[in-house]
């Protein structure tokens, strides 16, 4: 199967043409843009007069054509090929929005709300909804999830990790989701380092360049302690030459880690789906708090590529190229 994966999420938009055989991804042409739906959101709202959908597709038209193009192949691959697309595109600020599915969530088939649409002549242009708790929402983790689902992972209850901006903590028994949290770890990060007053007592490393033992501490404090209060402790740390700006923000990392992941204990059995970026951080996380041994990583590359995977197996689902006409509605 081929078909245009588009992941759009609030700051950005990754497009990528695929190939899928026997569970296999290639990628045929991509292209990645700072366009993402909030910006295009605000955009649009310049232009009341103008459709929503047509404005958000007409903006993202040129991508798939450029991606087109470089291949050589002919401008009609776009009326025949479908274009899938999920994240925060479905959402109130989206293309347009389409209603979660509610939790529990069956994982084996994954049959998710969508809508399909046509544009560019196209009538395969469909757009994923996320999923959704009494009080909790995601939108785009779920995909991922479903990508990275595996039979071997039906027998129990597992706690799969999606690290991020917004970490997804999603609780799967028998095939289902049955509840997640969210952690804004990722997004609180960024603020801290970026616009509060501790922005000058830390100073960005790697997790090549980590000091582990003061990361270590960090865990160790956000596990056990309030993490407002211990969130000064970052400045006092530099301030009183306790610790350098480095070792602080390896500190604040730990301190934020242990905060998300204090929650869980021994008996949990957890998946850890994280990409190339944050997979050595939480691993060595789970490892200091002792929770290695009840822990599966799923490899990196195949996190990488849990969305497209995801897409894949929802289309299988709707007997693509010919989409079930009672899914319109």
């Amino acid at each position: 199967m081929i078909f245009f994966s588009v992941d759009w999420g609030t700051t950005n938009c990754r497009i990528k043409l695929v190939k899928i055989s026997q569970g296999r991804v290639t990628l045929l042409g991509s292209e990645q843009a700072a366009m993402g739906v909030s910006e295009v959101y605000n955009g649009w709202l310049e232009r009341p007069r103008t459709d929503r959908a047509d404005y958000y597709l007409t903006r993202l038209r040129p991508y798939l054509e450029k991606i087109t193009a470089d291949l050589g192949l002919p401008m009609q691959t776009l009326q025949e090929t479908p274009i899938v697309i999920s994240g925060m595109a479905s959402s109130s600020i989206g293309i347009e929005e389409v209603p979660y599915s509610m939790v529990p969530f069956e994982l084996d088939p994954p049959k998710i709300n969508l809508k399909i649409m046509e544009a560019f002549g196209n009538p395969q242009v469909i757009l994923f909804s996320g999923l959704r708790t009494e009080g909790n929402i995601m939108r785009g983790e779920e995909t991922q999830l479903i990508g990275c689902w595996q039979q071997t992972f039906a027998s129990e209850r597992k706690t799969f990790i999606f690290p991020g901006t917004h970490s997804k903590h999603i609780d799967v028994a028998h095939a289902a989701v049955r509840d997640f949290r969210t952690f804004i770890t990722g997004e609180l990060l960024s603020l801290l380092t970026n616009f509060s007053t501790i922005k000058t007592n830390v100073s960005a490393t790697t997790p090549a360049d980590m000091d582990v033992d003061c990361f270590n501490t960090g865990l160790s404090t956000g596990k056990k302690t309030d993490l407002l209060e211990n969130i000064f402790t970052v400045r006092c740390n530099e301030v009183l030459n306790k610790l350098t700006k480095s070792q602080n923000y390896d500190f604040l990392i730990g301190l934020l880690l242990g905060h998300e992941l204090k929650y869980l204990s021994g008996g949990d059995e957890i998946v850890l789906c994280a990409g190339i970026h944050l997979a050595p951080v939480y691993n060595l996380a789970l490892e200091l708090l002792g929770l290695a041994n009840h822990t599966t990583m799923v490899p990196p590359d195949v996190v990488e590529q849990s969305a497209i995977l995801g897409q894949y197996k929802i289309l299988e689902q709707l007997n693509s190229p010919h989409l079930q006409q009672s899914e319109k509605n």
